[in-house]
């Protein structure tokens, strides 16, 4: 008898996504609930970036704010867009 065991993956309500900005780090953002079963590692974003929006690359997926996270969360921003066609 098989016993198959299922994981159910919690949907991500962080990313961390790689912008091209002079900046060598990740950019943490909140993912509204219209984008959490969409976007994937690698998936091209647009997000807010001080006055302007500009298009990064999705990282890593977290369900719940990584504990090293040193700001507010309430200063962190929603992504704007998730592009789900690929080239």
């Amino acid at each position: 008898m098989s016993r198959s065991k299922s994981k159910i993956q919690p949907v991500p309500a962080y990313v961390e996504a790689v912008l091209p900005v002079p900046l060598r780090r990740s950019f943490t953002y909140r993912i509204p609930a219209e984008f959490g079963t969409a976007i994937k590692l690698g998936a091209r974003l647009k997000v807010p970036f001080g006055k302007r929006t500009i298009t990064g690359y999705a990282v890593k997926l977290h369900s719940e704010l990584p504990a090293d996270i040193d700001f507010d969360e309430s200063r962190i921003k929603d992504i704007i867009e998730v592009s789900t066609t690929s080239r």
